[in-house]
């Protein structure tokens, strides 16, 4: 065997070895993210303390931090998320950990943002500042859960509308819903569409009327 036919072969079987990597990780992740569901399923008791917990938000003042604390543990988990990979690589197991955690604070989120916008409705910006106007789209934006976007879409629609979000956080929101939907980017087919005009092309596109 020629050396040029050796360094191919050798070269297949890295290729073969990093794929076979790759979904062994991909099944232990997947192993994980369902564990998470499973041990991070709010019980009907916690749901009630949740739910207290939204309902005691009394003032603007504790509304407010409730929702920048909101936005700082989203923020955190995502930072470790990023620094495990940094400091122990894609494939490790504090990645994977990493990504459970954030799996069960995204979960809560999700289940507190659902219950703030049912009992207060969306933040405006002459109350709040932008971190706390930005927060409920935010954590729905980091939902794979498409179903439950367009259920509470109306409420980012309508902050829009008032100026509450800007065209751009909601474009760039539609964007990755568009992409988790259809698992592929959105196609301008050489237009140029302002934040505005990719709205209403989203809205359709995914049936969000």
């Amino acid at each position: 065997m020629s050396l040029k036919k050796k360094i191919l072969l050798i070269f297949s079987l890295l290729l073969l070895v990093v794929f076979l990597c790759r979904v062994a990780f991909q099944m232990y992740v997947d192993n994980l993210q369902s564990f998470a569901i499973e041990r991070y399923e709010l019980s009907d008791s916690e749901m009630i303390k949740l739910n207290d917990k939204i309902l005691a938000l009394n003032s603007v003042e504790e509304r407010a931090l409730f929702l920048e604390s909101m936005y700082a543990i989203d923020q955190e988990v995502r930072a470790d998320e990023t620094t495990s990979i940094e400091k122990y690589g894609y494939d490790s197991n504090e990645h994977a950990n990493a990504l459970l955690k954030m799996d069960s604070v995204d979960a809560v989120n999700l289940y507190l943002a659902k219950r703030y916008l049912d009992t207060y409705g969306y933040p405006d910006v002459s109350s709040f500042d932008e971190t706390a106007v930005y927060t409920p789209l935010l954590i729905f934006h980091h939902q794979s859960d498409f179903e439950a976007y367009k259920k509470y879409f109306h409420y980012f629609y309508s902050a829009y509308q008032e100026g509450h979000i800007s065209a751009h956080r909601l474009s760039f929101s539609l964007n990755r819903k568009y992409m988790i939907k259809f698992g592929k980017q959105f196609q301008t087919e050489g237009k140029s569409y302002t934040d505005e005009e990719k709205i209403i092309k989203f809205i359709d596109l995914l049936d969000l009327h």
